[in-house]
């Protein structure tokens, strides 16, 4: 064999050798005919390359590197026992805090389904999810970067002629959120200006709370000092239960006490006895004595029946003897009967001798 033969062989070789690893970063997928396409210019040039190239009904995807501990399936989150439907319509996402039940996946898979040419829907998957296309093409693209994703899936958000809440606004802005990748927030954060539509704001703020640690909780604390929508300010007092940041209870207090809507406030009261502490309990207490509306008072009291028993007794009861309002004592001496707490018969025993 003569040198330009064994180059051309060697040659070979290495193409079916990358061709392959190509293919391996592909998801486990059936029933598809699979095409791989380099990204050479970036993937939002890509993805208006085949928009308008491919007017048949067809899925792109490609990976990017996911936050440590999140899982993205189809129902059941250890996927290696079940297939995903891409044509359906179910979705979970599901993190996990325990070591050992943590997939090991470094890698998400980001598809996007196009029909004649036109986005119809955006999805993503953990790399160990079996896949079932269905008979519908796949272009699977390579060397994806992740900030070119976010600024891809950011575009689609931004895009005014995008209608499509569930199919895609809603789905880009969960994907961002699960890129391991810093600029992911500064995407979420672009998302709940005021300026932005009220179900943008409500979805952005859940992922806020979930993914953006301390300065998520900032995040949210500037909007619920500025927020016009009580109904957006509600999902931020949600969002604010889920990052173990001290600066979190902080910020539930403050609503509690002062935010301008008696849901928001009642609602971050309810929040504050899930996080239970002398620090919670007492903003719970104050509310009942302080707050102007009834029925804040009466979520307060409630609030208080939801703390650990060896906290929320003692101040059930403590309103129930002392509280000014006929109608706060009646409500705590209702929740207090729903406990079978020892002190609780000794506290009825005293209500009856009198």
């Amino acid at each position: 064999m003569n040198w330009r033969a064994l180059v051309i062989v060697t040659l070979g070789l290495f193409a079916t050798v990358v061709g392959n690893a190509l293919a391996d970063e592909a998801p486990d997928i059936r029933n598809t005919k699979l095409a791989i396409m380099a990204v050479d210019n970036g993937l939002a040039s890509a993805m208006t390359q085949i928009m308008r190239e491919h007017d048949e009904d067809v899925w792109v995807g490609y990976r990017v590197p996911v936050r440590p501990g999140m899982h993205m399936c189809c129902g059941n989150w250890n996927c290696r026992t079940c297939e995903c439907d891409l044509e359906s319509r179910h979705q979970s996402y599901n993190s996990t805090t325990n070591d050992d039940d943590i997939l090991d996946s470094r890698f998400m898979h980001v598809l996007a389904r196009l029909e004649k040419g036109d986005l119809k829907r955006i999805r993503a998957f953990s790399e160990d999810c079996r896949l079932n296309a269905h008979d519908v093409p796949f272009i699977w693209l390579t060397d994806v970067r992740s900030d070119e994703s976010i600024a891809w899936l950011r575009s689609l958000v931004d895009d005014e002629k995008n209608h499509s809440m569930d199919r895609i606004v809603e789905p880009a802005i969960s994907t961002i959120a699960m890129h391991d990748d810093p600029t992911a927030l500064d995407a979420l954060e672009r998302f709940v200006d005021t300026e932005r539509p009220e179900d943008v704001r409500e979805h952005a703020v859940f992922w806020i709370g979930e993914s953006g640690g301390l300065r998520g909780v900032n995040i949210l604390k500037r909007l619920l000092r500025d927020d016009p929508s009580s109904d957006v300010r509600e999902k931020a007092i949600f969002a604010l239960t889920l990052p173990d940041e001290p600066e979190a209870v902080d910020a539930l207090i403050e609503a509690a006490r002062h935010d301008r809507s008696s849901d928001v406030r009642s609602n971050a009261l309810f929040w504050l006895s899930n996080k239970a502490g002398k620090r919670a309990a007492d903003a719970i207490n104050n509310a009942i004595e302080d707050d102007p509306d009834a029925d804040v008072k009466e979520k307060a009291v409630f609030a208080l029946s939801q703390l650990p028993d060896d906290e929320g007794i003692p101040l059930l009861i403590k309103v129930a003897r002392t509280n000014r309002s006929r109608d706060v004592r009646e409500k705590a001496i209702f929740w207090l009967g729903q406990s079978d707490d020892p002190r609780v018969i000794d506290f009825f025993e005293e209500v009856l001798r009198q």
